[in-house]
């Protein structure tokens, strides 16, 4: 149940919650803007530079584009379901090929010019930022893992009991800023989120879909 699995948690989870916040507050945005700017004054021609910021921006139009859409799917039905899957597993990809592979393909290629033009100072600062990026990209990458392995084996319940275990679920594991992979995503697929936020949003969520649900009855 949600009331013993987060007990189990509890513990860790002021600790979880201060680790998402350093995370999403400086391995995100402010890290983003020291890499970019000294790159736009000093290497505005480097190819891996323009590589890694369109893919990380085309990243995340495509997965908060997509993730807000999927927000609002009814997975009570057959293709809200099967859009929802399909949603996780385009989300999966792309941020393994922009996240994973250009990004640590890229910073070897940038990292490896500083060291061949002799910019110490670009070659220790980027080794750097690299890294913390490179821990923050991995998280995002865990996330998305850790999503398509819990969403994509699943059938469409037949039952109504399981049609709401599988309610609960997403309520529980699905992202709520899906643009960013999700740091929170993760805190709730570990079941680290706090007993009584997991039942009032159950609660309203469940409420939620139930007065929809009416108001296309009556219609």
């Amino acid at each position: 149940t949600f009331s013993k699995k987060n007990k189990r948690h509890a513990i860790l989870n002021s600790w979880y919650t201060s680790m998402a916040t350093s995370i999403m507050g400086v391995l995100l945005h402010p890290l983003g803007m020291t890499m970019v700017i000294p790159l736009v004054c000093y290497y505005p021609q480097l190819r891996a530079f323009h590589l890694i910021a369109c893919a990380l921006l085309f990243a995340a139009a495509i997965c908060f584009t997509s993730g807000s859409y999927k927000m609002t799917l009814d997975v009570h039905t057959k293709s809200g379901f099967y859009r929802f899957k399909a949603i996780v597993f385009v989300q999966t990809v792309t941020i393994a090929y922009t996240r994973g592979y250009v990004w640590f393909t890229q910073m070897y290629v940038a990292l490896s010019t500083f060291h061949q033009e002799g910019r110490t100072c670009f070659l220790i600062g980027g080794a750097i930022a690299g890294t913390l990026m490179s821990t923050f990209n991995i998280l995002m990458i865990l996330d998305a893992a850790g999503a398509s392995a819990t969403w994509l084996p699943k059938g469409f319940p037949q039952e109504q009991a399981l049609k709401n275990e599988l309610e609960e679920d997403f309520i529980l594991r699905a992202a709520p800023s899906p643009s960013k992979g999700t740091v929170m995503a993760s805190r709730r697929l570990f079941g680290l989120a706090s007993a009584r936020k997991v039942r009032v949003t159950v609660k309203m969520v469940v409420a939620a879909n139930k007065f929809k649900s009416m108001l296309k009855k009556s219609t």
